[in-house]
């Protein structure tokens, strides 16, 4: 797949072209060639990648795909995408979570790092938790696990250090989902100066959902504001509105 660079972070319409499946023609060509995966937005037609929404095309090194970030409301899932879920009911050997699709998610109840059929989390409807899609199909319903990705450090769920897994106190909020992408940026100037005001955890979803936590409840308060009043803000106005809600704290 031979893709433009120069459009990275820049805007794009729906039917634009993004790159085009480059034929190889010798066997040395093809161990060479690297593998193209794509996220939300963008859609291969023939041999040709284009996008399908309006937005800005991005490169994610963490997943290393291209996709189009846009302020849309409506979650469509996609494999390797972090979700932040409610349960809504057992069925079996699963959990149905509400993940903001148009269908339900399946979670297996063993879906979980170090659980077996007798050592498993007791979740219960309207519990939250933390999970990637494993399958994300339009004629079928989307999968996710609470289990460690390749590459990251497994903890058992039952010590509460896991990334995956049950979210307990804190609160939930919803933003759009180029917040949420914001958020997971690792330099979020957003979170690195909240930091500095104060202690606190989050877990954010790709599907426009942050779970925070923090030992004061004024805290979480604070800082459900901030994520709230930040999303049309600059690094300079996120200073100042920190300034200003911190300020009698």
């Amino acid at each position: 797949m031979d893709i433009d660079k120069s459009l990275i972070n820049t805007s794009l319409l729906p039917g634009d072209i993004v790159g085009t499946v480059v034929q190889s023609t010798s066997t040395e060509n093809e161990g060479k060639q690297q593998p193209v995966r794509i996220g939300p937005g963008l859609t291969l037609l023939d041999d040709t990648l284009v996008a399908v929404k309006a937005g800005k095309l991005r490169y994610d090194t963490l997943t290393k795909r291209y996709f189009l970030e846009n302020n849309q409301k409506r979650y469509i899932c996609a494999v390797g995408d972090m979700v932040v879920g409610t349960i809504k009911e057992t069925v079996g050997e699963s959990f149905r979570v509400d993940i903001g699709t148009a269908h339900s998610a399946l979670l297996d109840v063993t879906g979980f790092d170090g659980a077996s059929r007798r050592n498993r989390p007791d979740l219960f409807p309207g519990d939250l938790i933390y999970a990637r899609v494993t399958v994300a199909n339009k004629d079928l319903e989307p999968e996710i696990t609470c289990l460690s990705s390749q590459g990251t450090a497994r903890r058992d769920w039952i010590t509460g250090q896991s990334v995956f897994g049950p979210l307990k106190h804190g609160f939930v909020i919803n933003c759009s989902l180029g917040m949420s992408r914001r958020l997971l940026d690792p330099n979020c100037e957003l979170f690195k100066q909240i930091g500095d005001k104060c202690s606190f955890e989050a877990a954010v979803g790709m599907n426009g959902r942050v779970w925070i936590t923090s030992e004061d409840s004024r805290d979480i308060v604070l800082i459900s504001n901030a994520l709230e009043y930040s999303q049309h803000l600059d690094d300079q106005g996120i200073e100042k509105m920190l300034n200003t809600l911190f300020k009698s704290r």
